[in-house]
C-alpha cells in the first residue's frame, strides 16, 4: 500500500501490486507464458474502481499477445447478482441493475519496454487493442448460456460487429432453406431447436489502399476463415 501523492483532500491509498513471470517456460507454452500473465492480471486487480497495469515487455515481443493475455483477465460477461462481480458487465434485466453499475471498473494499460520507456508504437498499440477487443468479444460468446446466446442471437451478434462497415457483406441460410441447399448436417442437428439453424457467411471485401500493390500471385489468394458457433449441440 503506497499513499496516494496530490491535493490535500483526502483519498485512499493506492495499492501497488508487482507480478512477475518465471524466466523459463515448458517447450508446450508461449515464451511469455501468456496464460500466467492472465492469471497475474486478474488476480492483481481489484474488483472495482479504476486499475492501471503496466507490462514490461521483451522488445523481440509483440504486443498483441500481450494485450489479448490482459484483456482475457476481464471478461465482458457476467450474470453475477453480488457486488463482488468483477468488471460489472451484469444484465440490464436484472434486478441489480443499479447495484452492478456500482462495481463498474476502468483499466488504463501502458506497455513499457526493456528500458523501462513506455512504447508509443502506433501500430503495436492498435494491434494489442484489436487482440484485447477480439479475445474478450469470443470469450463473451463462449460464457454465454446458450438460452441467451441462440442461433438468432448469434447472428445479430455478427450483424452488429459490421452494420457501420463497408467492407463486410453478410450473408445468412437459415432453416429448411438449409436443407435445400445441401446442408443437410446443420439442419438435422439444429432442426430440433426452439430457433432455427443458421449458416452466417461474412465476406471481406479490403478496400484498395489497403490491397497489395505487387503481382505476386500468392498475394492474390482468397482466405476463408470458418468457426463453428455451438449454441444448441456439439454433434460430438
Amino acid at each position: 500500500i503506497v499513499p496516494t501523492v496530490g491535493p490535500a483532500a483526502p483519498r485512499p491509498p493506492h495499492k501497488l501490486s508487482i507480478c512477475a513471470l518465471k524466466n523459463s517456460v515448458t517447450r508446450n507454452n508461449h515464451p511469455l507464458s501468456l496464460h500466467a500473465v492472465t492469471d497475474l492480471v486478474r488476480g492483481a486487480t481489484p474488483s472495482k474502481g479504476v486499475t492501471h497495469v503496466m507490462v514490461l515487455v521483451e522488445d523481440y515481443f509483440g504486443l498483441g499477445p500481450v494485450g489479448a493475455a490482459v484483456g482475457r483477465s476481464f471478461p465482458l460477461f457476467n450474470r453475477k447478482t453480488t457486488k463482488k462481480s468483477r468488471v460489472g458487465y451484469a444484465d440490464k434485466e436484472s434486478d441489480n441493475e443499479a447495484e452492478n453499475e456500482d462495481d463498474e471498473s476502468l483499466v488504463h494499460v501502458t506497455f513499457l519496454n526493456s528500458e523501462g520507456k513506455v512504447i508509443k508504437n502506433q501500430l503495436e498499440i492498435a494491434a494489442a487493442e484489436a487482440a484485447a477487443d477480439g479475445v474478450r468479444l469470443a470469450c463473451r460468446l463462449v460464457d454465454t448460456h446458450p438460452e441467451e446466446l441462440t442461433t438468432t442471437a448469434f447472428a445479430e451478434e455478427c450483424r452488429s460487429l459490421f452494420e457501420n462497415d463497408d467492407t463486410v457483406t453478410i450473408e445468412e441460410i437459415v432453416g429448411d432453406e438449409l436443407k435445400e441447399k445441401g446442408y443437410g448436417g446443420i439442419y438435422n442437428v439444429g432442426k430440433g431447436a426452439t430457433h432455427a439453424p443458421r449458416l452466417v457467411m461474412l465476406t471481406y471485401n479490403p478496400p484498395e489502399d489497403v490491397m497489395v500493390t505487387d503481382d505476386l500471385e500468392e498475394d492474390k489468394s482468397t482466405i476463408a476463415l470458418v468457426g463453428k458457433g455451438i449454441v444448441y449441440d456439439t454433434g460430438g
